[in-house]
């Protein structure tokens, strides 16, 4: 068991890539530019509040469809 909750003071793994246009004429095969391959992570850039509602989703989310008695995000 374990909690997936960051907590303050914690180290943290977050990742947040902005993927960039699809320069392709062909949508399911994208060009792999360098926002393609993930390179840049651009979560650090994001603000307060964009960071508290992507938790906040991400939190929803896992609640919403969780199965197991665990309560590892505090739902």
């Amino acid at each position: 068991m374990g909690i997936f909750k960051c907590i303050t003071g914690d180290i943290c793994q977050t990742e947040l890539y902005d993927y960039g246009p699809i320069t392709s004429d062909y949508p399911n095969y994208p060009v792999m530019t360098r926002e393609r391959w993930n390179i840049d992570n651009v979560f650090a850039k994001q603000s307060a509040a964009v960071k508290a509602a992507l938790a906040a989703d991400l939190k929803e989310a896992y609640c919403s469809t969780k199965r197991l008695d665990v309560d590892r995000m505090g739902c």
